[in-house]
């Protein structure tokens, strides 16, 4: 892993990717290294596909992984993916309830596609759970 990040520092990102995979191959079950390799793929590489399915690997190992999930539904957002970015953030929800950020992106992209009544109640829901959260009101 430090070794990928050295060629990330040095913009050598396809060695990078290659260091992780042979990771992946010696320890299959590492989600860092397909974390990280999504990272790659979408941030520098521009190569959402790649990323989500570097994304989905990771998230094949282990369901419940916020952080990974969040890149995910993030990427779908900047692919204008809104259905898949929606189920993205309903399924942190579910794992996280208490995760506002995931909340209010969700109610964010109900509002987008015109779902009102989703969105609403998305928001009142934020509003119950952080009565002092000014800017949402």
């Amino acid at each position: 892993m430090l070794l990928a990040n050295e060629y990330v520092a040095e913009k050598e990102f396809k060695k990078a990717i290659s260091v992780l995979k042979k990771l992946t191959r010696v320890n299959p079950d590492s989600v860092q290294a397909y974390f990280f390799i999504g990272t790659i793929e979408e941030r520098y590489q521009n190569s959402p596909q790649r990323a989500l399915t570097a994304y989905r690997d990771a998230l094949s190992i282990e369901a419940g992984n916020i952080g990974v999930m969040s890149a995910m539904a993030q990427l779908y957002l900047n692919m204008g993916n809104f259905a898949k970015a929606l189920e993205m953030y309903e399924d942190i929800v579910h794992f996280d309830p208490e995760d506002v950020t995931a909340q209010l992106k969700a109610a964010l992209i109900y509002y987008e596609l015109k779902d009102y009544d989703k969105a609403i109640g998305a928001f009142e829901d934020i509003l119950a759970q952080n009565p002092d959260a000014d800017k949402i009101r």
